[in-house]
């Protein structure tokens, strides 16, 4: 009994020392080797299913690699994103392009404005000077009229005075008439001796009347001449009033055309700094449009390598894939393993429509459509088991799998239609079955025995 007890003592203690190396083998994933166990054979089968857990391990490993790449799903932001925001910047080039173009062109424009601005100017100036010219002329031409003035007035107090000297001769005229015939009168009565008198008062009397005569005349031309003069007064005391009324409105002109220099050397001092600031701002907006040509460069550059990444990514997923199915080929794996592979495979139906949206991925349509192929299918219609073909999740699972591939088939129809919206549509409702699918094959494995 003392040596029964004893032997079921070292059996327990063996069992515990072979529990512990497996687990430490296991955490080192290693193979037992003859220094940790005196049994050869023991040794053999359990390093055959060390092996195996370790390829099933490994298998399962990958199968959550590839399944984590598959849940890569911003790949079509990014690329959308790139290309808005390279479509963007070669906008906001554009319009700095034109704006530099613009821009220069205003500078040049200003430019020209303040040069013309400078010529107003320097003609103002002249012109100020032309017209203190003739505002001078003006005032002399004035005095000159005060003058003719003056001596038209001198003119007509002579035409006056000539008048009154006139009048006294016409008077003196008239008184020798009257002596005349007085003296042809006394000679009627001398009878023959006054005929000599006669005679001279013939004479005197033929004077008067050429003198009377004579005045008349001159008296005519005088009142001629002073209706002239009277006249000629007139109109030069018109004109003085306008050439007072001309000197009166020139001399304001000067202080407006002062007032008007100065107004345009503001301007030309403005139009001056504009110009400044415009060559500036000029200089600038180039330096800005360079920046967004290397910018926009950049962003081209940088679509590529998104575009690149995008590529990469879908290409090692498939080289992951190729690595899981050849994994799959060359182990056995329980059910519930296989059927988390099932799931990765129709995960990766979503991934490759996914991809070929992108434009990364060629999909037949005839192999979307085929849900009795994929490994699924195989699996599903060969299944005989009734703890499990028997369950509400297995019947479950048939319609919602083939909705799974009628989608895929509609979405690699609406690519070829170019239908990019449509694609999404389908790539959604993927999503949703997807998530069915999964949790219906999860409900399966938890009637495995």
């Amino acid at each position: 009994m003392i040596f029964k007890r004893k032997k079921n003592i070292e059996i327990s203690a063996s069992n515990y020392n072979l529990n512990k190396i497996l687990l430490e083998k296991i955490s080192e994933r290693k193979l037992l080797s003859c220094d940790d166990f005196y049994d050869k054979s023991l040794i053999e089968t359990l390093n055959i299913l060390l092996n195996s857990y370790y390829d099933n391990t490994s298998v399962m490993c990958i199968n959550d690699i590839v399944k984590n790449i598959m849940e890569i799903d911003s790949i079509d932001n990014m690329l959308s994103n790139s290309s808005s925001q390279k479509d963007i910047i070669q906008s906001i080039v554009a319009s700095s392009e034109e704006l530099a173009s613009t821009t220069e062109h205003v500078a040049l424009s200003i430019e020209n404005v303040s040069q013309h601005s400078t010529d107003v100017k320097n003609e103002a100036i002249d012109s100020m000077e032309s017209i203190n010219n003739i505002i001078d002329y003006i005032i002399n031409s004035s005095s000159n009229v005060f003058k003719i003035k003056e001596n038209i007035n001198l003119v007509a107090k002579k035409v006056n005075d000539i008048n009154e000297i006139v009048r006294i001769i016409k008077q003196i005229a008239n008184q020798t008439s009257l002596l005349s015939l007085n003296a042809s009168i006394e000679a009627a009565r001398a009878g023959k001796s006054g005929k000599g008198f006669t005679v001279v008062a013939n004479e005197i009397k033929n004077l008067a009347e050429y003198t009377k005569k004579s005045v008349e005349t001159i008296s005519d031309d005088i009142l001629e001449l002073s209706n002239s003069t009277n006249e000629t007064l007139g109109h030069t005391n018109v004109t003085i009033e306008d050439l007072n009324s001309g000197i009166n409105k020139m001399e304001s002109i000067p202080i407006y055309m002062n007032n008007i220099i100065e107004s345009i050397k503001e301007i030309d001092e403005e139009f001056c700094n504009i110009s400044a600031i415009s060559e500036e701002q000029s200089a600038t907006t180039s330096m800005i449009a360079d920046k967004l040509t290397n910018i926009a460069e950049f962003q081209i550059t940088l679509d590529n390598m998104c575009k690149d990444v995008a590529d990469k990514i879908n290409k090692t997923s498939d080289y992951s894939n190729n690595i899981r199915m050849k994994q799959i080929d060359s182990n056995n794996l329980t059910l519930s393993e296989k059927l988390d592979t099932y799931v990765v495979d129709h995960l990766l139906w979503r991934w490759k429509i996914y991809n070929m949206i992108l434009g990364l991925e060629d999909i037949n349509e005839n192999n979307a459509s085929n849900y009795k192929d994929c490994a699924l299918g195989k699996w599903f219609y060969n299944e005989t088991d009734p703890n499990i073909t028997k369950t509400f999740s297995f019947r479950k699972l048939e319609g919602v799998h083939i909705e799974l591939h009628k989608e895929a088939s509609n979405a690699v129809k609406c690519y070829r239609q170019k239908n990019i919206d449509g694609c999404y549509t389908h790539l959604n409702n993927m999503t949703g079955i997807s998530s069915t699918i999964i949790h219906l094959i999860n409900d399966l494995k938890e009637h495995i025995v």
